[in-house]
């Protein structure tokens, strides 16, 4: 019997889900760091701040990229991005840190961007 699996993952950026999405990666980083010690080594441990990094690559439509991404990163503001995979959304808040736009010959033009930020909801 085959085995079940999950639809495609999305993520949406304030609410609007980006239908163009070719790629999307999520990251999490506990932020933990090793505690060092002459006697014992690593002796274990601290606990840091917590952080997730996601990014998208998109397709480009004629009318132009998707959600504008680029006036987005510009404006310097939080968002909030929802990453919904296997039936579960991981909600974060955070800002765009990047963007690229670009286009070669036989290929699509193409969006990405990053964002960093904290999870804030897990349903």
């Amino acid at each position: 019997m085959a085995t079940p699996y999950s639809g495609p993952v999305f993520v949406t950026v304030d609410g609007l889900v980006l239908l163009q999405s070719s790629k999307v990666t999520m990251e999490f980083d506990s932020g933990n760091k090793d505690v060092m010690t002459i006697l014992l080594g690593c002796a274990g441990h601290s606990t840091g701040p917590q952080m997730v990094t996601i990014n998208v690559d998109s397709a480009v439509p004629a009318a132009g990229v998707e959600g504008n991404i680029p006036s987005l990163v510009l404006a310097a503001a939080t968002h909030v991005l929802g990453f919904k995979i296997a039936g579960t959304t991981y909600t974060a808040e955070g800002d765009i840190r990047t963007t690229s736009l670009s286009g070669s010959v036989g290929d699509p033009n193409a969006t990405s961007f990053t964002f960093h930020g904290k999870i804030t909801a897990v349903a």
